[in-house]
């Protein structure tokens, strides 16, 4: 080492440092590879093993069902097994069923199934028989759970039944709807191998799997067929109990009162219901108890007590249901009626449309007229157009037709012509409020829009045309009277006449403008002088 060159030695470290390393890799490979390996023969032997068990419980199984099949063969000799099921078969139709006919019992044919398999040696006879009779629906359900209730290897190929037809003496044609002819085609097998100990026995019938809403129950009894077959109509659905929603109702009446009893039920099927009620403690006697339409009854009682009394609910079904509850009736003592007073009548309250007036008529710059309606408690002015609305406290109000001495408005649904100064609710100081006219045809007056003449509402009658229609107004005094109860603010004084003719020609002397000369945007009513921006 001394000998070699620092680059020789660096060399030679590493590939002392690269060899254990290579060794260790290559030894650790085939160390995971052989664990791999034995673990996948483990797996398959594994894997085997539950195979073998499989099959061993699955011969175990298919020996069980052999040994079964056997105990319920018929006997390996055919012309024995014949005689043995046929005679079964009619005794059970016969005697135990008590069929209509008699019923007759046929054998049709044996056919012989070998194996596909080995040798191809034959297996079993399927033996044919053929069942006709005749009897009721209830006789029918009875035989199919009685049949396959049997331990037999046999089954019901086909099952035939129709109403029986026949003639009267006078030729027309009867059908009995109470009875049913049955055709049955039935199969049964006869091992070759058949157990010659064999027993007769029964065994659980299962072919109904489960009752309505109560899943994963065996419905084994012959009552289960009643229920799921025979209680019900073969071209509807299933018959559903009727519900009295209750399993107790008590029912309160006063000594002297009429004692009558209504009971009521649901029914899914809307079927017609039938009601019946009896007494419990044989305090009532069934006299007493008179019935009337709909599940109403009354009572001939006059004692005061506690009666109990038995309700029942039945449909008017295929095959009828039934729900039962308690009902009690309880007699008190007559209550003595103590006399209410009269709440005090509330206080009145402030209606703003009483003072409330017709200010103005007046257009705007564009021609259309307005009415200038004037809140005076509120000191509220509304500018309102035709068919425009305006509200007031708890009214509403809204303009139908606007001419030049009168508008018609509407005043919480009813129709009123009200001139310029008039109150648009309660008549004050003798002022009228008039109903709506309709207006003869004649042509519009000069500088009056197309808007303005409006057609009478057409609740007027051509009776009222040209009437007046005046609600009556309380005396002046009255009216006062009561508005200043109400509230102390009374409405301004209004202009007279006298003062507004005054007011006019004042304006005339002091060389104003006439009507005719005024202002084009505003036209002012022939009552008053335009008021006041408020």
């Amino acid at each position: 080492m001394n000998n070699l060159s620092s680059r020789e030695k660096t060399l030679a470290f590493i590939v002392a440092g690269i060899v254990p390393v290579v060794v260790l890799f290559f030894g650790f490979t085939y160390f995971i590879g052989q664990k791999n390996k034995k673990s996948q023969e483990l797996t398959n032997v594994t894997q085997q093993l539950s195979d073998i068990q499989f099959r061993e419980d699955q011969a175990e199984l298919k020996r069980f069902a052999q040994n079964q099949f056997k105990q319920r063969s018929l006997a390996s000799d055919v012309s024995i097994a014949k005689s043995e099921y046929r005679e079964w078969l009619q005794g059970l139709v016969e005697k135990k069923i008590g069929f209509d006919g008699p019923p007759k019992v046929t054998y049709t044919a044996a056919v012989p199934y070998k194996s596909d398999f080995g040798q191809n040696k034959e297996l079993y006879t399927k033996l044919n028989f053929q069942l006709d009779c005749s009897g009721s629906y209830k006789q029918i359900v009875d035989f199919l759970y009685q049949f396959y209730e049997k331990n037999y290897l046999h089954r019901i190929t086909r099952l035939d039944f129709y109403i029986p037809r026949g003639k009267k003496s006078d030729g027309k044609t009867t059908a009995d709807r109470d009875r049913f002819a049955v055709k049955v085609l039935i199969e049964v097998l006869s091992l070759v191998d058949a157990d010659e100990e064999r027993k007769s026995i029964l065994v659980e019938n299962k072919k109904l799997f489960y009752r309505p809403m109560k899943q994963d129950v065996n419905c084994s009894e012959l009552e289960d067929y009643y229920q799921l077959v025979l209680r019900r109509n073969l071209f509807g659905f299933p018959n559903n109990a009727p519900s009295f929603g209750s399993r107790k109702k008590e029912f309160e009446f006063e000594e002297g009162d009429r004692i009558s009893v209504r009971l009521s039920a649901d029914d899914k099927d809307e079927d017609d219901l039938d009601f019946t009620l009896t007494s419990v403690d044989q305090q009532v006697a069934s006299n007493q108890i008179e019935k009337s339409r709909g599940g109403t009854f009354r009572l001939d009682i006059d004692e005061i007590g506690e009666y109990e009394f038995k309700a029942k609910v039945i449909d008017k079904d295929y095959y009828p249901k039934s729900d039962e509850m308690t009902v009690v009736v309880v007699i008190g003592e007559k209550k003595k009626v103590v006399k209410k007073e009269d709440p005090p009548a509330p206080a009145p309250k402030f209606d703003p449309l009483k003072f409330t007036t017709l200010e103005a008529i007046v257009q705007n710059f564009s021609g259309d007229p307005l009415c200038w309606i004037y809140i005076r408690p509120l000191d509220k002015m509304y500018k309102v157009g035709i068919g425009e609305e305006f509200e007031i406290g708890r009214s509403l109000g809204k303009i139908i037709s606007i001419n030049r001495r009168n508008a018609v408005i509407e005043v919480n649904g009813d129709q009123y012509r009200f001139e310029v100064n008039d109150f648009l609710g309660s008549p004050q100081d003798g002022a009228s409020v008039k109903a709506v006219e309709k207006p003869e045809s004649s042509p519009e007056e000069p500088g009056e829009s197309s808007s303005s003449s409006e057609s009478v509402p057409p609740e007027l009658s051509n009776e009222t045309i040209g009437e007046e229609k005046i609600t009556e107004a309380p005396a002046p005094e009255e009216g006062s009277k009561a508005d200043s109860e109400e509230d102390p603010v009374m409405p301004p004084s209004e202009p007279s006449e006298l003062e507004a003719d005054a007011k006019g020609e004042e304006a005339d002397s002091k060389g104003g403008k006439s009507e005719d000369e005024a202002d084009p945007g505003i036209e002012l009513s022939e009552s008053e002088a335009p008021p006041k921006e408020r």
